[in-house]
């Protein structure tokens, strides 16, 4: 099984002319293939089914990272703009 990267070096292809192939963006080829991100199954199909197999779907996918951040470890709108209000009281 390779990776992305490994098949497009051994068939001598560009990420850009890759993405064309697949129908998205060069930027998001990117972090695919610097495995910045995972591509949606959608996408993660399409790529098996161009490379013949030769990158697999599990291939393609990124360990989320424990330093990663999540949705629910962000502050939700009001907790953002309540530490830029100033105190009541406060002139």
């Amino acid at each position: 099984m390779l990776t992305l990267a490994q098949y497009l070096k051994e068939q001598k292809m560009t990420q850009r002319g890759f993405a064309g192939e697949i129908g998205i963006s060069p930027s998001y080829m990117n972090e695919i293939v610097q495995r910045v991100k995972s591509p949606s199954i959608q996408v993660a199909a399409r790529i098996e089914a161009l490379t013949g197999g030769a990158v697999s779907i599990s291939a393609l996918l990124v360990e989320p990272c424990a330093g990663n951040s999540s949705a629910d470890d962000q502050p939700n709108d009001d907790q953002s703009y309540a530490a830029l209000a100033p105190e009541k009281g406060a002139a």
